[in-house]
């Protein structure tokens, strides 16, 4: 595996903390683990009610509200959360991250996880302060000051709205098609060897979405939900505001048009509990905010995308971490899409991936009701199709048996009226839950399948022939490409990496042409980047991934590249787990720049950025910049975005 982690007795950990003996390593030692992954349900009974007792907390003293450790805490938190938590990430299969891994984050990041991300069902019977001891436990680093959004507001009032002739990045990627291809970002080839950081600026409670570019104005989202625009060649602040929830994708800005004619500059933010909200990209003042969806088992993990007057929103099912408790009614949450009116919010409409309605299938051992079809997330961010009137999305494995076709599929919608045209599936019977691989429960698959999600967008293509084709790949490592104009039937397929249960192909592809690249996580033993010529799906160069030079030392350091990569003429930048950033010629794959991004360096915004490993994101170019965000990958979190430019310049 790629994630190298070493073997330490409790003697050996204790004395080896930033403050010169670390209570998360004694935590360890003591063999506790914390859930975030999903993969085994909380003890159920009174043992638990009576632990939960025995270790609230009482008044202790408080960091940005998270409480100072000390050894009566450290005795609380364990007893908490070895009484409340699994203990699965001792020996973590699947996608469960280890407890290295764990003590890799940032407390705020472990705190989302807890309220409103992946672990808050199962956190559902701990109290806030319960929440916060085990946030503040888990992390092996020592907790940065909280940065401030309005440190550095900006001390000129910004220039009248133009247009860059240096390109905009406006959304997840730089256009519609999803190919991650800026052609005017002001950054020729031969300068990028040249690029020095210019400014950093620190996230609230860690890295969020993409930012994205328009207009000499930077607009970005954190992992608390904070939502801020920059001066993209400063840094300085221009406005602030919120939204209840973490943001996971990029926002998109866009100008729409009122019935009366009236055009306005909107940017629009999606949280993970489906609240989607429109702010005036000059002033930051709210115009709406809708909630797309209430239950606790959906969620919004890619990017909205806007085209003409409607904002197109993905929605991932996020029921498999409820699973493996045996008396839970799995499955019913359902991947989906939806489209909201830009100008004032009204939901158009919201469909869900399956052409089958939601119904009983079997009794579970334990006696529980089990539906289907059910599962099928859509992770990434629709690919608008005008030619054709269509929005595609790809899809991720099913819950529950039979898997239906609408699962590990890319699946095409009218953009008007939301029905679905035609599904094509890459891998059919693919139902996976958590914890199967690990233990057997209740509500596993009878034949568990290999959780292959096609968790990129599909990048749409015009050939040097002029046929038109959709691209993506799977975590199962394979690519795929779709003809639009029949059904999505696949065209020819190639296989670039080995399955992995922390998927082998993950965020996103670059398309320059008809050559895509496709940075590559896990495979004999770590990742690479690869280029496809889309005609024939022949590989045209690989190269393997460099040797994991980690910053912060051997615990989850690892190699593997599961950002996706963003491209300008003639170079395609992707980073790594191991916390670099680097730029690849396009024709051969060789590096000709590379930037180690897990450092701690003073920000703009008056606190310290902590970079760490890349995953999700990419990079976002834009006039003749660089913006990357380091902090959210497998490894090492934190909270830096980074800003390269020419020189420094």
């Amino acid at each position: 595996m790629a994630n190298r982690h070493r073997n330490q007795s409790a003697s050996e950990m204790i004395g080896s903390g930033s403050n010169g003996w670390s209570l998360r390593s004694i935590l360890f030692a003591l063999g506790g683990s914390l859930l975030l992954g999903g993969c085994q349900a909380p003890n159920d009974g009174n043992e638990t009610v009576a632990a939960n007792e025995a270790a609230a907390i009482s008044g202790p003293a408080l960091d940005n509200g998270f409480p100072v450790m000390n050894a009566d805490l450290a005795v609380e938190g364990f007893v908490l959360f070895k009484q409340n938590c699994s203990t699965c990430h001792d020996h973590p299969s699947g996608p469960t991250p280890s407890r290295a891994v764990l003590g890799s984050l940032t407390r705020e990041r472990i705190y989302a996880a807890l309220t409103t991300g992946v672990m808050q069902p199962m956190a559902a019977g701990l109290t806030d302060a319960q929440k916060r001891l085990l946030a503040a436990m888990l992390p092996q680093e020592k907790p940065l000051r909280e940065p401030s959004l309005t440190a550095n507001m900006c001390k000129t009032p910004a220039p009248p709205a133009a247009a860059s002739a240096d390109g905009s990045w406006t959304g997840w990627s730089s256009d519609l098609t999803n190919r991650r291809f800026q052609p005017a970002g002001g950054l020729a080839a031969a300068d990028v060897p040249r690029l020095k950081l210019k400014w950093a600026f620190a996230y609230p409670g860690g890295v969020g979405g993409l930012p994205v570019v328009s207009d000499g104005w930077l607009y970005g989202a954190s992992a608390k939900g904070n939502v801020f625009a920059l001066d993209a060649r400063t840094g300085c602040t221009r406005w602030t505001a919120k939204v209840p929830g973490e943001v996971r994708g990029a926002p998109v800005i866009g100008t729409v048009q009122a019935p009366g004619g009236a055009k306005a500059r909107m940017l629009f933010v999606a949280d993970a509990l489906g609240n989607v909200a429109a702010f005036d990209a000059r002033t930051g003042k709210q115009r709406w905010a809708t909630r797309l969806f209430t239950e606790e088992t959906r969620r919004i993990s890619g990017s909205p995308v806007l085209y003409g007057n409607r904002l197109f929103v993905p929605i991932a099912a996020f029921e498999s971490q409820m699973a493996p408790v045996p008396t839970y009614e799995c499955c019913k949450a359902r991947g989906g899409l939806a489209a909201i009116d830009a100008v004032t919010g009204r939901i158009v409409w919201s469909k869900d991936v399956f052409t089958e309605p939601l119904r009983p299938t079997k009794v579970n051992a334990a006696g529980a009701q089990n539906y289907g079809p059910a599962g099928a997330s859509v992770w990434s961010a629709p690919t608008i199709d005008p030619k054709r009137g269509a929005v595609y999305v790809t899809t991720g494995n099913a819950y529950t048996e039979p898997a239906s076709s609408a699962s590990d599929a890319l699946i095409a919608f009218d953009l008007r009226t939301g029905q679905i045209r035609w599904s094509s599936q890459a891998l059919p019977q693919d139902a996976w839950v958590a914890g199967c691989d690990r233990k057997p429960h209740a509500n596993c698959p009878r034949k568990l399948g290999p959780d292959s999600d096609l968790s990129m967008p599909g990048a749409l293509v015009t050939l040097n022939s002029g046929k038109d084709i959709l691209v993506a790949g799977s975590k199962g490592g394979v690519v795929y490409a779709f003809d639009p104009d029949n059904k999505g039937k696949i065209l020819w397929q190639t296989r670039l990496a080995r399955p992995n249960p922390q998927g082998s192909l993950t965020f996103g592809t670059a398309v320059v042409g008809q050559i895509a690249y496709f940075p590559i996580s896990f495979d004999q033993p770590e990742g690479g980047m690869a280029a496809v010529d889309l005609a024939t799906g022949r590989q045209v160069w690989r190269k393997p991934a460099q040797p994991a030079v980690c910053s912060w030392g051997k615990d989850f350091c690892s190699a593997a590249q599961r950002s996706p990569p963003s491209a300008v003429p003639g170079i395609v930048f992707a980073g790594s787990n191991d916390g670099h950033i680097r730029a690849y010629a396009a024709s051969s794959g060789d590096i000709v720049w590379s930037f180690d991004m897990a450092r701690t360096i003073n920000a703009v915004n008056g606190a310290q950025a902590r970079g760490g490993a890349m995953g999700r994101g990419g990079q976002t170019i834009a006039g003749g910049m660089v913006y990357v965000n380091a902090g959210a990958g497998l490894g090492r979190g934190g909270n830096a975005l980074m800003a390269f430019s020419v020189d420094g310049r």
